[in-house]
């Protein structure tokens, strides 16, 4: 296992971190309140490029820390016969993705459904008003992006390859809160974007969102 250094942003941010080459453990603690709607400082998010140009990750939460498993990357997984990404040249196309699992038959319908950590990320409050009505967007929205963040780490690329993302919503009243999360996975330059409102998706309705990225990965000589 590979030692990282441990850093000190203006004596606001300590991170440390151990990575196995596909995947790392960081753990990023904050000791002033970080709102997520300010994207959890700009530093946090200088740290998040830092760290993503050499393949690992990072995350921060807002009083408290946030630990990512070093675990090898799942990507999205088919729902029938077509494949999660195929590679055109330099470029990498995605199939959408939504919030399932096929492997487990789980559909993601709520903070529950994600890891803690990426729940409280996100904002779980533990007020049942609340959370019933945020929870499911916020959580299949991170579901999503993490997936095709998966799957393009699975094609051998990274979340700031992806330059195009078209993205399906039942009801475009979600979309500021997936813009919330979006912002998470790229703490940096945005890909284009293009969003549209459909009558329903594949396999429920209780598919709330899919997106479709498209990622510039030159093949290397």
């Amino acid at each position: 296992m590979q030692q990282l250094s441990g850093i000190d942003l203006a004596g606001k941010l300590h991170h440390l971190g151990e990575a196995d080459g596909t995947r790392a453990t960081v753990v990023v603690f904050l000791s002033v309140e970080c709102p997520i709607s300010n994207g959890c400082l700009p530093e946090l998010n200088q740290l998040a490029e830092k760290y993503a140009a050499r393949g690992l990750a990072a995350c921060a939460f807002a009083r408290g820390a946030c630990r990512m498993t070093a675990t090898p990357p799942t990507q999205a997984q088919p729902l029938a016969r077509y494949a999660a990404w195929r590679r055109a040249g330099d470029f990498v196309f995605l199939s959408g993705v939504i919030a399932v699992d096929p492997a487990a038959g789980r559909i993601v319908r709520g903070y529950d459904d994600i890891p803690p950590e990426a729940a409280q990320l996100l904002g779980r409050t533990g007020e049942f008003s609340t959370d019933i009505k945020e929870g499911p967007i916020l959580a299949q929205s991170w579901a999503v992006l993490e997936g095709i963040r998966c799957t393009i780490e699975a094609a051998g690329g990274r979340m700031s390859d992806v330059f195009k993302l078209v993205q399906y919503f039942k009801n475009l009243d979600h979309f500021p809160h997936y813009s919330r999360v979006r912002k998470l996975f790229f703490p940096g330059e945005p890909p284009v974007s293009t969003v549209v409102e459909v009558s329903g998706m594949l396999p429920t309705p209780d598919i709330l969102i899919e997106v479709e990225a498209t990622a510039w990965l030159p093949l290397k000589t």
